[in-house]
């Protein structure tokens, strides 16, 4: 009897991840989520066929059971948001280096996908979106850790199955980190943060989910870093314009000083910081909302794997405001 297909995903329990366990299974994929220790909230993952394995992300020899058989690995988890500098080097880049010992040697996979960033890129320098060709120039904490990551990779990529993936800003039902946006523009008024021309590369949770199955299971990706986003930047100011349209709101901006986001970011941190959590608006987010283009161009996607991005951009803000309602979460 043949034994199904078996993918492991990292970060199952999250907003991507979730997707992506979603996307795995409607594609016949047996899926261990492979959870830290200690994660209790496995809420988006009620009643789906998944098999959940706890472990140290950090410890290799407590992966390497879970991931041993694993035909394919997503390394969806990291850390997003820290109280200091160093928790995202042990959630971004520590995390990868013993995903990667611990498939050291693995006759059974067939591909390990990293979840990487744009931020690992940096922002583009002029008008055009920057490719996979760009040297990468991350510019905050975050993004260089994203960048150690894919350096992991890279290191390994002559003996293992390896394929990076660098998603832009993703949208979608379940998101908390650009919630606010939705919130305030809910209100009718929007706090402006950077350039009025302020360009970003978007993509849609379940777009992406699609395109780190489809990049993942591909058979010629291997050794290759990707963009995954539509097809075509925005202007921030008409995403926030269409939000408002969508909710049945005329949305006011109002710009906010670079200097008045950086204190409000330090109150934010110093105020959090006793309680050993993670500011929202902290300094590293300050500096990627000034910068006037993050955008990316995904066409060596679109034409080596034949990814193309299903879901418009309207479509995809009206599903993400009707989940919003529907939980409460607006």
């Amino acid at each position: 009897m043949e034994q199904p297909i078996k993918a492991v995903i990292t970060g199952g329990t999250g907003f991507v991840g979730s997707h992506v366990v979603e996307e795995f299974l409607r594609n016949g994929m047996k899926v261990t989520c492979l959870l830290r220790l200690g994660r209790k909230d496995t809420s988006w993952l009620s009643g789906l066929p998944v098999e959940i394995a706890y472990a140290s992300l950090t410890d290799s020899a407590s992966l390497a059971p879970i991931v041993a058989d694993a035909d394919y690995v997503v390394h969806v988890a990291g850390t997003t948001k820290a109280v200091k500098n160093s928790d995202y080097r042990v959630g971004n880049v520590e995390t990868t280096r013993a995903l990667l010992q611990a498939l050291d040697g693995s006759r059974a996979l067939r591909k390990f996908c990293l979840v990487s960033s744009l931020t690992a890129a940096g922002p583009s320098p002029g008008p055009q979106p920057i490719d996979e060709t760009a040297p990468p120039h991350p510019l905050t904490p975050y993004g260089i850790s994203k960048r150690a990551a894919e350096d992991l990779c890279l290191a390994v990529a002559e003996k293992m199955p390896i394929v990076i993936v660098r998603p832009p800003a993703v949208f979608g039902p379940r998101d908390r980190d650009i919630l606010h946006l939705f919130r305030s523009a809910s209100f009718g008024v929007f706090p402006f943060t950077g350039p009025r021309d302020k360009e970003l590369s978007l993509i849609h949770a379940r777009d992406l989910a699609a395109a780190l199955f489809q990049t993942t299971v591909h058979p010629e990706t291997a050794g290759k870093t990707y963009f995954a986003a539509n097809e075509q930047p925005y202007l921030m100011r008409d995403v926030v314009q269409n939000i408002g349209a969508l909710m049945g709101k005329r949305v006011l901006t109002i710009p906010v000083p670079r200097w008045t986001a950086f204190g409000l970011s330090a109150l934010s941190q110093l105020a959090l910081r006793p309680f050993g959590k993670p500011a929202v608006l902290s300094f590293g987010k300050v500096i990627d909302l000034y910068e006037p283009r993050w955008t990316c161009d995904p066409g060596r996607m679109y034409r080596e794997v034949g990814f193309r991005s299903q879901i418009p951009l309207k479509e995809g803000l009206r599903d993400t405001i009707e989940w919003y309602r529907e939980h409460h979460w607006i």
